[in-house]
């Protein structure tokens, strides 16, 4: 279809001098403000679930519910699936006399209103990190002790319908901690013991993987591709790193000021997020980071300026592309929704003219719906044009997005979508060829917009004359 697609990007270039410079410093994130409270987790429905103060919350469609199990001293939530289940954390203490006695800590499920309290491997304490949407809960518990003298161990576990799975006693190592659970059942985390590191491990198919010695694995996508960081923290570094198909990316911090990153959630589309800070000790200095394509960026620079507002952590990342972050309003700690911002079509600057050319000789408009400079029979025209904050999850169609043309009779065509992908060398646009249909001929002057995951472009123009006549 292309004579060279990486002939493209340098062509729009040279034709809209101003282009680049002006796409990157446009916000690509609008940001919602959700509240005092600590974010953890998000979902597909932008569900954010945490803790504020003592209390485990949910906020959903702009209210935040305490959801702490009841009689629970402290609570929190740290994992919720796109069913809107939560699970976390509630710490019980019986009080005697105002003292606190036969504390223990249990994983608990939220389900519309209901709480279900988890039981635990045979010891004290159980924890639930996540839950897919098929309803199994990951976590850690602690598992029986053989005597009182010896300590009790800490087993990862698959929990659902009543039903704990102990699949620490899989593992060869005293302790292993659960992070996350995919679609497919598979499990990330860590192990050890008090002495030594196995590391970051993937559990699936009833056995253990382990793949970063000194190294926690902290969230897996549907695809198996695993987030997380790894190094001794003794010197205060550490590095974010990306696992896929057995091989483990060190994806780096965000200046050469920072010693210390950590990856925390990755989606579909194998978007991760996470934080880069000068150290691991304090806390000063962090940085909310988002990592695509080979490349990091700090998500301040990505959404509006705001003095008052600092992000310094990203917590999750749905597979619409919206990240649950953590950071600092007027100096209090606060939780935002960053949403990307509605497609873009790119036009040229400082006019509403739409950036787009014939996809195999690259001529601009005007445009015939037929030409002769085709590279095989189909004299059909495809134009490729460009769009900025469209981005697919992976094994994702064109079906998801749609390019519409208006006429000056008010008239809407829909042409068919033949390719979508990113442009080389620069990852935050993508070309979309679409096939210009009869219904267009001799149309002059259209508007185009492009509709992704329910959220309209803005519009744009092309000039169409009538049918070229080919031999």
């Amino acid at each position: 279809m292309f004579t060279s697609r990486l002939q493209l990007l340098t062509l729009i270039l040279l034709l809209t001098p101003q282009f680049a410079s002006a796409q990157i410093q446009s916000p690509q994130y609008t940001v919602t403000d959700l509240g005092a409270f600590t974010a953890r987790t998000m979902n597909d429905s932008s569900k954010v679930a945490g803790s504020m103060g003592t209390r485990a919350v949910l906020y959903s469609e702009g209210v935040l519910r305490d959801i702490t199990p009841p009689n629970g001293v402290i609570a929190e939530a740290f994992g919720i699936n796109n069913l809107g289940q939560v699970v976390g954390s509630v710490f019980f203490c019986d009080f005697v006399n105002s003292n606190c006695v036969s504390s223990r800590t249990r994983a608990f499920v939220y389900d519309r209103g209901a709480h279900s309290i988890l039981g635990t491997l045979g010891g004290r304490d159980s924890r639930a990190q996540s839950i897919n949407d098929g309803g199994q809960v990951t976590g850690y518990s602690d598992a029986a002790s053989p005597s009182p003298q010896v300590p009790e161990e800490s087993h990862a576990f698959i929990y659902r319908n009543g039903v704990f799975e102990d699949i620490g006693a899989r593992s060869d190592t005293i302790s292993t901690i659960a992070s996350s659970i995919n679609a497919s059942g598979q499990v990330v985390g860590h192990a050890g013991s008090n002495t030594s590191s196995r590391g970051a491990f993937v559990y699936s198919n009833g056995s253990f993987t382990f793949f970063e010695t000194n190294g926690s694995a902290h969230d897996i996508n549907a695809s198996g591709q695993v987030v997380g960081h790894y190094g001794g923290n003794d010197d205060g570094s550490g590095r974010a790193f990306l696992y896929t198909g057995g091989v483990r990316q060190d994806i780096g911090t965000l200046s050469a000021q920072h010693t210390f990153s950590k990856a925390q959630a990755v989606n579909g589309a194998g978007t991760v997020v996470g934080v880069s800070s000068p150290s691991f000790f304090f806390s000063e200095g962090e940085r909310v980071f988002i990592y695509k394509d080979g490349t990091m960026l700090d998500l301040n620079s990505l959404v509006a300026a705001d003095s008052a507002r600092v992000l310094t952590s990203a917590v999750d990342i749905n597979d619409a592309g919206q990240i649950a972050a953590n950071g600092l309003l007027n100096g209090q700690n606060h939780a935002f929704l960053l949403t990307p911002t509605l497609p873009m079509l790119m036009a040229e600057p400082n006019a509403t003219k739409a950036i787009a050319v014939q996809s195999v000789v690259f001529l601009r408009d005007p445009f015939a719906i037929r030409t002769a400079l085709n590279l095989g029979s189909d004299t059909r025209t495809r134009l490729t044009i460009l769009a900025r904050n469209i981005e697919t999850t992976a094994g994702e169609t064109t079906a998801p997005l749609t390019v519409i043309a208006e006429t000056a009779q008010d008239r809407n065509i829909d042409l068919p979508v033949e390719f979508v992908g990113k442009v080389p060398g620069a990852s935050w646009l993508t070309q979309i060829v679409v096939r210009l249909p009869d219904e267009l001929d001799a149309a002059g002057e259209v508007q185009l917009t492009v509709s992704f995951r329910g959220r309209t472009s803005n519009r744009a123009s092309i000039n169409i004359l009538p049918a070229v006549v080919v031999p």
